[in-house]
């Protein structure tokens, strides 16, 4: 059996707990019973292990401000910078497109396929689909062309 602090001593480097049970000498490494009983031994392990990793908890006010909104025509892009959702939601809004021909573009410009960019296109086009939360719809013109529009946060919270 091991004391808790073999294991502390084990958790220093470790960023797992196989890690820890190899700097151990525990062969079995994958077993959920091992990591039980490093667990039980050193209750706070997984937090140590996060601190080796460099996965440290963020505070919530340095999350909200490290990624701002980014700027559309139609307002702020809602959608989180670097995602399909938000390159779809910046060209769908700058004009009105032809469905397929914002899906090439899109699927172009980011090297997506066709397929996966009209899946989250149609997602974007209806403020009740779940991943969408409220945040963007469509408007479409009489040549049943589309525009992505932004939904302000008011609005999505009453829809």
């Amino acid at each position: 059996m091991f004391t808790s602090e073999q294991v502390q001593n084990g958790a220093k480097s470790a960023k797992s707990i196989a890690d820890v049970a190899r700097a151990l000498g525990i062969k079995d490494t994958k077993s959920g019973r091992t990591g039980k009983l490093l667990r039980g031994l050193m209750p706070n392990l997984v937090e140590v292990l996060k601190q080796n990793r460099g996965e440290a908890k963020a505070s919530t006010e340095s999350m909200a401000s490290a990624v701002p909104a980014q700027d559309s025509p139609m307002g702020k892009n809602p959608y989180r910078p670097g995602s399909a959702y938000h390159a779809i939601f910046d060209e769908g809004s700058k004009r009105f497109w032809v469905r397929a021909e914002l899906i090439a573009h899109v699927a172009k410009m980011t090297k997506g396929t066709q397929k996966t960019i009209g899946f989250s296109l149609a997602v974007l086009m209806n403020a009740k689909q779940q991943s969408n939360g409220g945040r963007s719809s469509v408007l479409k013109d009489d040549q049943n062309r589309i525009k992505l529009v932004a939904i302000p946060p008011k609005a999505a919270k009453a829809a």
